[in-house]
């Protein structure tokens, strides 16, 4: 599955991006993954953050679809669903499990709380997972489908290495403003907001009273 996701983004000319793309869910834990191991201005992070947006977007929604799909076939038991609508955010849960409980109603409580230990589990073991299975795949799989193409940019970097070297560099400075500039505005977009004060507790008991006078 994960050779298939890395062939896709391949073909799809996502570059490096790839990696951070395809290795898991991307949710909050691949953020720290991967700026560890290849820094916050990498291609890798800005898959990471592209699929994390896209998942926030859309996620829910197509896991609600795919749960009612599934669910109503009757086949799988409900806790057997309830522990795959474990493996996604909090959001991809809560509306997984609704799919499910309207389609099983008498088992809504067991539901709950096998989707709520799934989650759990998978948050707490997908690092370790991510860490020394996942990611190390996910760059091996799209070094070995790009590795034609890395053989290339040797070859020509042999033939005229001083030009190819400056516009290796420039690109690069390049793509790390770029990346930088798309951090800012995921940024801006999930900023915290600030809510006025209540007029009571902003002026005073006597606030009212003024105003009515």
């Amino acid at each position: 599955m994960a050779a298939a996701l890395v062939g896709v983004a391949v073909l799809l000319r996502m570059g490096k991006a790839t990696v951070g793309a395809t290795f898991s869910l991307d949710r909050e834990p691949s953020f720290a993954m991967v700026s560890e191991k290849y820094g916050p201005d990498s291609d890798q992070y800005r898959g990471v953050l592209a699929m994390y947006v896209f998942g926030t977007l859309f996620g829910a929604v197509f896991i609600t679809l795919l749960t009612s799909l599934v669910a109503n076939w009757k086949i799988f038991d409900p806790l057997a669903l309830a522990m795959g609508a474990g493996v996604g955010s909090g959001s991809m849960m809560a509306a997984s499990v609704a799919s499910i409980t309207a389609a099983y109603p008498g088992d809504q409580d067991a539901v709950l709380g096998m989707a709520a230990v799934s989650n759990l589990i998978t948050t707490v073991l997908g690092v370790y997972a991510g860490i020394y299975i996942a990611l190390p795949l996910a760059d091996k799989f799209y070094r070995a489908l790009t590795r034609k193409q890395a053989s290339r940019e040797v070859v020509a970097s042999g033939a005229g290495a001083p030009a190819v070297s400056a516009a290796d560099a420039e690109r690069e400075a390049a793509q790390a403003e770029e990346n930088r500039l798309f951090r800012e505005r995921v940024a801006e977009s999930s900023a915290e907001m600030k809510l006025p004060l209540w007029p009571d507790l902003a002026h005073g008991p006597g606030y009212f009273g003024s105003v009515s006078c």
